[in-house]
């Protein structure tokens, strides 16, 4: 794993879901058995409640100017909501994923 990003989903009824979008280094991909051993190891330094609903690989995930991820625009994304100043994105070609991905109905 490069790198990660956790966010909460939200549906109608302001239910929550927790999603972790994974980048994976060059070469490798997000494979069932990854995502058990990321779940045993959340669960073993954390509690069962913070294992994420979904664990889904990402090409990419998206920074601001200063390297920091940017959790909140993913977020907004994930949930439908409208973006705004995503122009301190200095990878924008990241943020179409979360536009467009497809989570399923919860």
């Amino acid at each position: 794993m490069k790198d990660c990003v956790v966010v909460s989903q939200y549906n109608k009824e302001m239910d929550e879901r927790v999603i972790l979008f994974v980048k994976m280094l060059p070469g490798h991909t997000l494979t069932d058995e990854v995502k058990e051993r990321i779940k045993k190891i959340i669960e073993h330094h954390l509690t069962h409640e913070h294992v994420p609903n979904i664990i889904m690989e990402t090409p990419d995930i998206p920074y601001n100017l200063n390297g920091k991820k940017l959790n909140g625009i993913v977020k907004k994304l994930v949930n439908k909501k409208p973006l705004q100043n995503a122009d301190t994105v200095i990878n924008p070609s990241s943020l179409e994923f979360f536009r467009d991905v497809d989570l399923g109905e919860f």
